[in-house]
């Protein structure tokens, strides 16, 4: 039996297998055909485990064709040293389609960084991982399952906050704990023949990134890593979940559209369209909005766009929606502001008066809007009032709401914080952040500073500056984020 010290975290190996000596192994690489199959995990960033332990209660294999799944038990791991345990034989011969580790307890880890140490106790939920595809991948008597070390991070010196003389402690009611074990699970994935983490299905949900250059990129780590797919130059301002895909819109003279289910393979389609500004998944199905001034849609991914409305001359950059009110915000034909709303889907709208500035961002929650205009005048309210503050001085970057409600607007001077009827009060920040890059289990506002570093917010109070944690650089070339929100395939 061999075994193997590869994986500084959820066992250096798990490995369900026939007894097989270290000099054979199969090479076969296609889907379907018998070979080792690698359940890769997350890995510390610079970080050094110093000893760790995970209780494994269950391991579930699900045969494809939705067939009965094989549950037999698992044993405690050391994470530094591993552990093996044998395949049920009877799966010898059976195409398995899927994974489920069921822990028996929390993982009990020590990591170490620079003069700083950190001890963990991290309750993790079931881990589900899809093998080889739709068709899976078949186990022979010495098929491998083997737990490893990949290549997405999961933690970082600077999430955890450790240098130099730090002492850490995390466990279950912390704010860090819900992080952390999120992380790790996300950054977790499943890959046949020993293909690196990167080439992998990606199971999971990710931050979505992309620029005015092109670019575009997905982490399923929250921010630790990345998948990158250079820039052809064609600008890109917005990214919609359709289905199983993500959608990145843009383009100079019309409209550009890239769409991938994992990161890796991006495919190109040429809408018809304008140059796309804007993005928005509704319950009819994706909508689109360029600087054409038209409005577009489809119900089904592959689908023709169809043209849902027009506003000649206009410019639109923004598309939001909430308590069925469908909100459009751009530039009019004369340079101004424009604001138009739907109430029945976008079949019919009602514009506002020219606004003296274009709007370059809204978002909604609830029946209220907010939209802003360059030179920092906000216009906020509903369909029946309509207000206005000015900002003096204060350049805008970027808006979001909370689920708690909240509007969140970052500025030159900070980071501006609004609920209905109240003023917009001023936060301090810890850099100067310009746009949002939503990671849910980070809290409620992730964000990426002008150089283009991650920083994660307070886990409490949000006029706390020194409690901003800097998480580490994105790709060069990202200035839009959106949070993808995906079931592990």
């Amino acid at each position: 039996m061999r075994t193997s010290t590869l994986l500084p975290l959820l066992g250096a190996a798990v490995a369900l297998g026939a007894c097989r000596g270290p000099e054979r192994r199969d090479e076969s690489t296609g889907v379907g055909n018998p070979g080792d199959i690698s359940m890769q995990a997350a890995a510390p960033a610079g970080l050094t485990l110093r000893s760790g332990a995970l209780p494994v209660g269950a391991l579930e294999l699900r045969r494809c064709g939705g067939g009965a799944a094989e549950v037999f038990a698992g044993d405690a791991v050391d994470l530094v040293e591993g552990a093996l345990a044998p395949l049920p034989g009877g799966l010898s011969g059976q195409a398995l389609c899927g994974l489920t580790l069921t822990t028996a307890g929390p993982a009990a880890l020590e990591l170490e960084a620079d003069g700083g140490r950190a001890r963990l106790t991290l309750d993790l939920p079931p881990l589900q991982l899809r093998l080889g595809g739709a068709q899976g991948v078949t186990v022979d008597e010495e098929g491998l399952l083997e737990l490893t070390l990949g290549e997405r991070a999961w933690a970082s010196a600077a999430m955890l906050g450790l240098g130099p003389g730090v002492e850490l402690e995390v466990g279950p009611g912390d704010p860090l704990h819900d992080l952390l074990a999120q992380a790790l699970i996300d950054g977790t994935a499943a890959a046949v023949d020993g293909a690196s983490a990167a080439e992998a299905p990606a199971a999971g949900s990710a931050l979505v990134g992309f620029g005015d250059g092109g670019a575009r990129a997905l982490s399923f780590d929250g921010g630790l890593s990345w998948a990158v797919e250079p820039g052809d130059g064609e600008p890109l301002f917005a990214a919609v979940a359709e289905g199983d895909a993500i959608l990145v819109v843009g383009g100079a003279a019309e409209g550009q559209l890239w769409s991938t289910r994992d990161g890796r393979t991006w495919t190109a389609d040429a809408p018809g369209t304008g140059p796309l500004r804007a993005a928005l998944a509704t319950a009819a199905g994706v909508l689109l909005a360029d600087a054409d001034g038209a409005l577009w849609t489809r119900a089904d991914s592959g689908a023709p766009w169809t043209e849902l409305a027009a506003f000649p001359d206009h410019r639109w950059s923004c598309l939001t929606e909430a308590e069925g009110l469908l909100y459009v915000a751009g530039e009019a034909p004369d340079g101004r502001g424009a604001l138009a709303w739907s109430t029945d889907g976008g079949r019919s709208f009602t514009q506002l008066d020219p606004w003296p500035v274009p709007l370059d961002h809204c978002a909604a929650w609830g029946d209220h809007l907010v939209a802003v205009g360059a030179d920092g005048k906000l216009l906020f309210g509903w369909p029946d009032a309509w207000y206005v503050q000015d900002l003096p001085g204060e350049v805008p970057y970027d808006l979001r709401t909370t689920d708690e409600g909240y509007f969140k607007l970052l500025t030159s001077n900070g980071m501006r914080i609004w609920s209905s009827g109240d003023d917009w009060q001023l936060a301090p920040l810890p850099a100067r952040l310009v746009a949002w890059a939503p990671v849910p289990a980070y809290g409620s506002g992730t964000a990426v500073d002008v150089d283009g570093d991650l920083w994660i917010p307070p886990p409490v109070d949000p006029w706390d500056t020194d409690a901003w944690r800097p998480l580490g650089p994105v790709p060069e070339g990202l200035d839009g984020f959106i949070w993808w929100e995906r079931s592990t395939p």
